[in-house]
């Protein structure tokens, strides 16, 4: 049929024209209106395809690619139910077809249930065992799934199968990226790229190696060549901002940083927001809406910004993540603070948190670091302060050893409690844990760990945990938000830094203009927390002798 031939040669409108006028010489033909769906689904219509694709089901209820299609369509358009419903019924018509079941699969990924998605394709691949595409399918699931072991056999099976299969090289550039196998990764990526030179998709995952790699130039070159093929991919622009700022070229890092507000993560997140966003302007009495948009150490690094917003004259509401909500209700600045999920007050103007820094022009040499900019309770602090000096004399050091598990680079930035167990050496340390949710099982799962005083279950917001840790002596931790916490409170707290570290931690400093009373010990080779470790044993020791000196 012309219409499918125009299809495979990219010429979507001619092959539009092409159904359409078979379909007036054979409008009861389901076959017709299937494909017709499919041109409108590759070019961007989902709505106008679905029609088809139903319009198919009236002629032909047990159509199988019009129900498998139709389902697939209905992901795109977030209609998950009715997306199951008409893949199941493919399945009734058609039986354990390789169409149908990655559509279920395809449901079950987008619900994020990954477990459900990866035994439907372990069936698919146990019934079509030599199908690279679907093995390629298999290993993107898998990714999703945190099963990047898997994900790597399965792609190599993919390449063996079809070996200049360009989609699974990409794929498994990815998954050995997040393995940090990143010489692998990258040698991947540069095979898939000789036969595709114009696959941006593999262009970022290099990008993303090279910047594991600290080859900040080379990544850059690598989104320049993304930039020629797609000038305005989001997330491309975003990474190659965080780039800019790692390397402390603010001018250009928030500029490029601000492309996140056209990726469909973030554009979700204020997509219910009806007021204009604020550019800076004086108030003249209006509302303010500042909104906490990504991880609580971010509200916790930005909320600095909020006092110096005094002098725009308006009215200023805040809205944070739910457990800093008692925290920040004695912010300066904030009129109101209001938690997520809570009725937001009336607004005439909105601006994301890490939109601030932009609007004020912030570089290296004029970050707000007036500290500190969180105030604590005095009551529940006498009481931890209490509790602290009954534990007997020695340092009083609080204890973080993992972040969000979420967070995309947290195989980097966490670490397991036994690395820590040096530093159960050290004379004259109480160790105080700090350590809530995730990781917390370490404590009693580790024999070899240090022995901590565990009062997390007390730790309710983090209000109450800055009010413990204002009675510590010093806070170690990874980058997570306890860092950020203390850093706000001008305690002194010692972060671990990975290899390639976050871009608010810059390159090779050991302080950090952000907080002035952190201090950063950093990995020198990807992966290897020992040295680090062992750093911070030493520094430890020099801190708990001091402090017995003085003492006695």
């Amino acid at each position: 049929m012309l219409g499918i031939v125009l299809q495979r040669q990219g010429k979507r409108q001619e092959s539009i024209d092409a159904l359409q006028a078979a379909m007036e010489i054979s409008p009861r033909s389901p076959e017709i209106l299937v494909n017709l769906g499919n041109v409108y689904k590759e070019s961007g219509n989902p709505a106008i395809a679905v029609r088809n694709y139903r319009r198919a089901l009236t002629l032909d209820p047990q159509h199988v690619m019009a129900h498998v299609n139709l389902a697939n369509c209905l992901v795109d358009l977030d209609e998950l139910d009715l997306a199951e419903e008409h893949a199941r019924q493919a399945l009734t018509a058609g039986g354990q077809a390789l169409e149908t079941l990655s559509a279920l699969a395809n449901v079950a990924e987008h619900r994020r249930n990954f477990d459900d998605a990866l035994s439907i394709l372990e069936t698919a691949a146990r019934l079509y065992p030599d199908n690279p595409d679907l093995l390629v399918h298999l290993g993107c699931t898998c990714m999703l799934a945190k099963r990047h072991e898997a994900a790597v056999s399965t792609l190599r099976r993919a390449l063996e199968l079809r070996p200049r299969f360009v989609e699974a090289l990409n794929n498994l550039g990815q998954a050995l990226f997040e393995l940090s196998r990143l010489e692998e990764a990258e040698e991947v990526l540069q095979a898939a790229l000789q036969m595709r030179p114009d696959m941006k998709e593999a262009y970022i995952n290099l990008a993303n190696v090279q910047i594991g790699q600290r080859r900040h130039a080379a990544a850059l070159a690598s989104f320049g060549q993304v930039f020629e093929l797609d000038p305005d991919n989001a997330s491309a622009h975003f990474v190659c901002g965080m780039v800019h700022l790692v390397e402390g070229d603010f001018a250009n890092g928030w500029r490029e940083y601000g492309w996140r507000w056209q990726m469909e993560k973030y554009r979700q997140l204020v997509s219910s927001y009806s007021v204009p966003v604020w550019g800076g302007e004086s108030l003249d009495g209006r509302t303010l809406f500042v909104h906490a948009e990504q991880g609580i150490g971010d509200t916790l690094q930005f909320a600095r910004y909020l006092p110096l917003l005094g002098g725009h004259g308006g009215r200023i509401v805040f809205e944070v993540q739910a457990p800093l909500k008692r925290l920040m209700a004695g912010l300066d600045g904030a009129h109101i603070v209001m938690a997520q999920g809570e009725p937001a007050p009336q607004m005439d103007v909105r601006v994301p948190l890490l939109s601030l820094p932009a609007l004020m022009k912030t570089d290296l040499g004029s970050i707000p670091a007036h500290k500190p900019y969180l105030k604590i309770d005095a009551a529940p602090a006498a009481a931890w302060r209490t509790r602290l000096d009954q534990l007997g004399s020695g340092l009083k050091v609080g204890l973080a050893w993992a972040g969000n598990p979420e967070h995309a680079n947290d195989h980097n930035r966490s670490m397991a409690l036994d690395l820590l167990a040096p530093l159960g050496a050290v004379e004259g340390v109480c160790w105080i844990s700090l350590q809530k949710g995730i990781g917390r099982e370490q404590i009693q799962a580790s024999p070899d760990a240090l022995q901590l005083v565990d009062w997390t279950d007390e730790l309710t917001d983090f209000a109450e945990t800055a009010a413990l840790i204002d009675g510590l002596d010093l806070v170690l931790a990874v980058d997570t938000s306890v860092a950020h916490l203390a850093g706000a409170l001008n305690k002194p707290v010692w972060t671990m830094i990975p290899f390639a570290p976050d871009w608010r931690w810059l390159l090779d400093r050991t302080d950090t203009p952000w907080y002035p009373s952190m201090r950063l010990f950093r990995q020198r080779s990807r992966g290897d927390w020992r040295p680090v470790v062992n750093a911070v044993a030493q520094e430890l020791n020099l801190l708990a002798k001091a402090s017995s000196s003085l003492a006695t």
